[in-house]
């Protein structure tokens, strides 16, 4: 099994860490299915390699729980509530922003980081930047003048939330915000 070719259709096609794996799953099965009074050397090598995709998946799991944690702390300590009049612009963008999504951009972001030798903080920042222009994007896609979708990641999207005037308002703010932080 290739797994650059299996990485790299993951990428291209936004096919979740989940399908990837089970297709590995699935693909190292049959094989082994296959192999059924093959060469001894033969199984050894699929049983190794078996085991290499069970502790890439676990890797990959536990990153991405860290980084999902690490942009909700993003999210928190930018969005962090006021009371100088934009308190329901914060509290719509928190909604949309904060606990919710897979944060693929982020993982990407700090993963490609780590090819370049660049720090993690630094790789979080700007994975949160982009994650905001992602969620502005799907604020701004969920109006009624877009998709007029009323529910994103099981919650109300913002403009049922919020009303449409702030749901506009808060994707522009995080839009807004991202270049700040880049």
């Amino acid at each position: 099994i290739d797994m650059a070719a299996l990485r790299s259709l993951e990428r291209e096609k936004d096919i979740s860490f989940d399908l990837v794996v089970k297709a590995i799953e699935t693909a190292l099965l049959t094989a082994y299915r296959h192999t059924e009074g093959a060469q001894p050397h033969a199984r050894a090598e699929l049983d190794r390699k078996s085991g290499e995709v069970a502790i890439l998946a676990q890797e990959l799991d536990a990153e991405a729980r860290r980084v999902r944690a690490d942009v909700d702390s993003f999210f928190t300590s930018l969005l962090a509530p006021t009371s100088d009049g934009r308190e329901r612009l914060y509290e719509a963008m928190r909604h949309a922003a904060i606990g919710g999504g897979k944060r693929l951009r982020p993982l990407l972001t700090v993963a490609a980081s780590r090819l370049f030798g660049i720090a993690r903080d630094r790789a979080l920042r700007v994975g949160g930047a982009i994650e905001a222009i992602h969620v502005y994007s799907l604020i701004h896609d969920d109006l009624p003048a877009m998709d007029d979708d009323e529910m994103r990641r099981g919650r109300p999207t913002c403009h049922v939330a919020f009303g449409e005037d702030v749901a506009i308002l808060a994707g522009d703010g995080l839009y807004a915000e991202a270049f700040r932080h880049v």
